[in-house]
């Protein structure tokens, strides 16, 4: 394209394909279906030819509408905006069948404390709507922000009364449980090493109701629950793995154990590492299941899993900001999204371990 795209006017379009400005107008805008199949081609072919390009900004101003949804992060992502790529895809997937773009924008949390600092994504409009993941420890200035400047917004893996979607990790915990009673297993541990689920210290709703959703199908079956949940919590893999090296062997030997639930895949696999060190062998020893989905495949096994359904936490959260872009006096109810079991290769009946 040459320095004259910038510069190609509807005129011009006019012009060259022989309609009205008006016409012109329509198709190049949202109006396009007002017009036959042969006009529209018409005119986009001129387009084309001449090397116009629409102007977006133009068109927000006479529209009311950017067609554009923001998604705020954290700078600090490995601890308050972490962002799977399979919701990353998501997001883009189904704002892109909407006809809606997705626009990214970290924020420095540390400029979030002053009270003067507004990020050019808030007082600089360019977005109709945000989506927000900080999965934890979100900076109250930042809602406040939010809310003085009136944008609908929508969070996302952070449970609140409206405006939210998010996994429902309650009913993981109860249904990696139901997985293992139905294979036979009777002593099933729960592994969380890095929340403080006992003494509910937990930053994240997801460490508690995992905890909380394998506690009450425990109950509801009979079942002593058995946790190795420290506190404080172990503060990297290394130690976690020195830690199940030692605690893994005790509880099999006292006959405590012939399963595991872990919090996440990261421990999951940290566990596999860790049995491997104490000759205990997954499945035929110890079955596995993790919560929150993961994969080991680069350690050569498939990790059986209560995963999160990443494309449809996309598709619930780009309806729910639509719909508040539409009307943003509503306040909707959060959508929590069922656990995908996964199956892998690191549960067996009881019957076929050693107990």
């Amino acid at each position: 394209m040459d320095d004259r795209a910038g510069r190609i006017t509807i005129k011009q379009i006019a012009e060259t394909s022989g309609v009205s400005i008006g016409t012109v107008s329509r198709i190049l805008g949202d109006k396009g279906g007002m017009h036959r199949s042969r006009t529209r081609e018409r005119v986009l072919q001129a387009a084309r030819e001449l090397g116009y390009r629409t102007n977006t900004s133009a068109r927000a101003m006479r529209s009311g509408s950017f067609r554009t949804v923001a998604l705020l992060l954290s700078r600090t992502d490995g601890v308050r905006s972490l962002l799977p790529i399979p919701l990353l895809d998501s997001l883009h997937d189904v704002l892109a069948e909407q006809g809606q773009r997705l626009l990214v924008s970290r924020l420095p949390d540390e400029q979030l404390t002053d009270p003067t600092f507004v990020p050019d994504m808030l007082k600089v409009a360019a977005a109709d709507g945000l989506l927000i993941k900080y999965d934890a420890l979100i900076p109250p200035r930042l809602l406040e922000l939010i809310a003085e400047y009136r944008i609908p917004a929508v969070r996302i893996n952070s449970r609140h009364a409206t405006d939210c979607v998010y996994p429902d990790d309650f009913r993981a915990g109860q249904e990696a449980v139901a997985q293992l009673v139905a294979l036979g297993h009777r002593r099933i541990v729960y592994i969380d090493l890095i929340s403080a689920i006992t003494t509910g210290k937990s930053d994240h709703y997801s460490g508690p109701d995992r905890f909380q959703g394998y506690l009450y199908a425990m109950r509801a079956h009979s079942l002593p629950p058995v946790i190795l949940s420290p506190d404080p919590p172990l503060p990297s893999p290394h130690h976690w793995r020195e830690y199940l090296r030692h605690r893994l062997p005790e509880e099999r030997k006292a006959g405590r154990i012939t399963a595991v639930i872990t919090y996440n895949g990261l421990l999951a696999e940290t566990l596999l590492i860790a049995a491997a060190d104490a000759g205990i062998r997954i499945p035929q020893d110890l079955s596995l299941l993790a919560l929150g989905g993961g994969s080991v495949d680069h350690l050569g096994v498939s990790l059986t899993s209560l995963g999160i359904p990443y494309d449809e936490i996309g598709r619930q959260a780009v309806d729910m900001l639509l719909a508040r872009i539409e009307n943003p006096s509503l306040s909707l109810r959060p959508v929590a999204v069922p656990p995908c079991f996964i199956v892998g290769g690191t549960c067996l009946p009881v019957s076929s371990s050693s107990s």
